[in-house]
């Protein structure tokens, strides 16, 4: 029986596949979500959260363009869930305003562009090691 020559994958995540980029991505998301959680920071942090957490995915999902664009739709819904349950219509709550039902649509186009591009620098990054 032959044996298998393979060598060893270089990183935990490279047997996930793409999925790798899911578990880059909620990690990505946890970062985000961190950056908003710092008080006197959130200024200056929030509105730039989801780049960093991109960048974090991009250099923990260590993959090419699918694991990049997985960990950001990842992270962009992740934020579009927290913002659905923060203007009540995850809850199913009637909104007042029809501008709060396009919250969670920012967020998402918002979260995903950001987070993108910071994993397309965190590839980069791990790529040049």
């Amino acid at each position: 029986m032959a044996e298998d020559r393979t060598p060893p994958p270089k990183h935990p995540l490279d047997r996930l596949g793409v999925f790798a980029g899911v578990v880059a991505g909620i990690a990505g998301f946890l970062v985000s979500v961190a950056c908003v959680a710092v008080p006197l920071l959130h200024f200056v942090l929030g509105p730039v959260g989801p780049a960093i957490g991109g960048f974090v995915a991009g250099r923990l999902g260590r993959g090419g363009v699918g694991r990049m664009m997985v960990s950001a739709l990842t992270m962009a819904a992740g934020m579009a869930l927290v913002a659905a349950a923060f203007t009540g219509l995850l809850f199913g709550d009637e909104v007042e305003s029809g501008w709060a039902r396009l919250v969670p649509v920012i967020a998402f186009v918002y979260t995903g562009a950001l987070a993108s591009a910071g994993a397309f620098f965190g590839v980069a990054s791990a790529a040049a090691e």
